[in-house]
């Protein structure tokens, strides 16, 4: 009896077990698939922020070339489109007219109130890039860059957006869920939007319907996750509803139900035969587990590493530093940022494929260098991380990096053609950051970030690594930079003011001319360094703005002492090559 008690009890807790542990791991994977799911949607955000910004910088570059043409013609645009890869090219009057394009149907068409080109005309900026937008003559999706003449009219530079939203399409609703089905062929997933209504759904017949269970709409409207047994065609299924973010908003629900027949079958056999149907629970639990396991395995490489290069991704990274930040290890350990220089001219140059194959490739190359004490992770689009630990000093360090850097020694091969490409590092040393507080991967992701970022643009030095100084550094031009604007915004000539050098003239004794120099005295550091604000000014597109200020005050002060009766005193003043490029630059003089 004790036995057959005990027995009795062995598989009521089996079969429990089994069943608590199967619906735990649907859950959980259900979970994952949510997860899948909202990520690939914020790629497909990310994605669509990068393109329109490669598309921004490829018309800004072509807006360069066709600013500076004297005479346009019909056909000198159609060349210059053709050779710049451009869709669209045309040249309104000030009255809104195409009096010049590349496309012959657009001549002579005229815009009207309402529509962006007419909106800029009449306003007050010298160029503009608008979001992508349908265009009203050809009716495709274009991005187009407006670009102010001296006459008043403009130059309209426009390319062809559709492939962009073609690819946007692969983050459709019913795409990814194609995809999930693909991964869990056995189980029914459905997406609920926020008016209840079935978007998509891995059973077609499903889609348009609208939710109607109390429970299962109280339970969306709380925005927690719930489950539920039910029977669908006269089979028994475990659900589960968990709410769907990105980037932080809720935008619906994810349903998955999951088939239970393996689980009811182990549980009605158990009824009849005791030890049979003991060792077919073991059984059962073993492969229940090992078919989740590959499963998770599958999830885990959606979620945690990159296709593209097979590589762990940011999201791996954090987790795994911050594993290795809370163990209490007496080792070094330093996390390095690799930056790819130039690597958004491939792309623009020779198009997607080709940068993806590059990026293959430098990832093989970089994979050579790891050992046991090496881990690598595809941080950004063209950024990787580089985990090193057990190492002895920063020379080994060096050694390491100055690896990396023997890689992009050769020129890579690209589509037949020669590239040479360079690499920057910057890195963290996690020894080195003794404060408790700033032990955590948010705190060395920014301090590695900004080790990158000190490092000029010419490419040398090619690494730096953090220091507190930097930071200091980076909040001190930060400071700098809003003072400088400031300063020119309110005409603060107590702030940013002029100095005058005399010039001498030996033979008459007399001043022959004063040369003009720009000054700054910050109410945060004082007397600050032209050798420090000016090349700041340069970084953060200020200098036509301090280039104007300079002038208009060095000019103002040459006509008082002319009024003063100092006649034929030459004022010199400093220009930069950035003020030279601008179209404006003699009329502003």
């Amino acid at each position: 009896l004790i036995i057959t008690i005990a027995f009795f009890i062995v598989g009521f807790v089996t079969v429990t077990t089994i069943q608590n542990y199967y619906y735990k791991q649907i859950q959980n994977s259900s979970l994952r698939l949510a997860k899948i799911y909202s990520s690939s949607l914020t790629v497909g955000a990310e994605a669509y922020e990068v393109i329109n910004d490669l598309l921004e910088e490829k018309i800004l570059n072509a807006s360069q070339v066709i600013a500076s043409l004297q005479a346009p013609t019909n056909d000198l645009l159609r060349e210059i489109a053709e050779n710049l890869n451009i869709d669209e090219i045309d040249y309104y009057s000030p009255e809104g007219e195409i009096i010049y394009s590349n496309l012959p149907e657009l001549l002579g068409w005229k815009t009207f109130q309402g529509h962006p080109v007419y909106d800029f005309l009449h306003g007050t900026e010298i160029s503009l890039i608008d979001n992508i937008r349908r265009d009203w003559v050809t009716d495709k999706l274009y991005k187009y860059g407006y670009f102010r003449l001296p006459n008043g009219g403009m130059v309209q530079i426009g390319i062809i957006a559709d492939k962009v939203y073609g690819f946007l399409d692969s983050f459709e609703v019913q795409e990814l869920l194609n995809k999930l089905r693909n991964i869990s062929p056995s189980s029914h997933i459905y997406f609920i939007d926020e008016n209840y209504n079935i978007s998509g759904s891995t059973d077609y017949d499903l889609i348009g319907q609208k939710i109607s269970s109390p429970d299962i709409v109280s339970a969306i409207n709380t925005d927690a996750e719930y489950s539920r047994h039910h029977i669908l065609n006269d089979k028994e299924y475990y659900q589960v509803f968990i709410p769907v973010y990105v980037n932080q908003a809720k935008i619906g629900t994810l349903a998955v139900s999951q088939p239970l027949e393996d689980t009811a079958a182990i549980i009605k056999r158990f009824t009849f035969a005791s030890l049979i149907t003991l060792i077919i629970s073991y059984l059962s639990l073993l492969y229940t587990m090992f078919a989740v396991n590959k499963k998770d395995k599958q999830l885990t490489q959606l979620a945690y590493y990159d296709h593209l290069t097979g590589l762990p991704n940011k999201h791996y990274l954090a987790a795994f530093m911050t594993r290795e930040i809370a163990k209490n290890e007496d080792v070094n350990k330093a996390l390095l940022l690799i930056n790819c220089r130039k690597f958004g001219t491939i792309n623009l140059t020779f198009g997607y494929e080709a940068g993806n194959e590059f990026l293959r490739e430098v990832s093989r190359k970089f994979a050579t260098l790891l050992d046991q004490n090496k881990k690598l992770f595809r941080f950004t689009a063209y950024r990787f991380a580089l985990y090193v630990k057990n190492y002895q000093d920063r020379q080994e360090l060096i050694d390491v990096i100055e690896k990396i850097a023997s890689i992009f020694d050769s020129p890579f091969q690209i589509k037949n053609t020669e590239q040479n490409l360079g690499v920057q590092v910057g890195i963290v040393e996690l020894n080195q950051q003794k404060d408790k507080e700033k032990e955590d991967f948010d705190y060395l992701l920014k301090a590695v970030s900004i080790s990158l970022d000190s490092l000029n643009s010419n490419g040398l030095p090619n690494y730096a690594f953090y220091n507190q100084e930097m930071e200091k550094r980076l909040r001190r031009e930060i400071l700098l930079e809003k003072e400088i604007r400031s300063a020119i915004a309110e005409n603060a000539t107590h702030k940013l003011y002029v100095e005058y050098q005399p010039q001498f003239d030996l033979r008459t004794k007399r001043i022959c001319g004063l040369e003009a120099l720009a000054r700054l005295k910050s109410a945060h550091f004082g007397q600050v360094s032209p050798l420090e604000f000016i090349p700041l000014a340069e970084r953060n597109n200020l200098m036509v703005a301090l280039g104007k200020y300079v002038l208009t005050s060095a000019c103002l002060f040459s006509v008082r002492l002319n009024q003063l009766g100092f006649k034929n005193i030459k004022m010199a003043v400093n220009v930069s090559g950035i003020e030279l490029l601008q179209d404006n630059f003699s009329d502003s003089v």
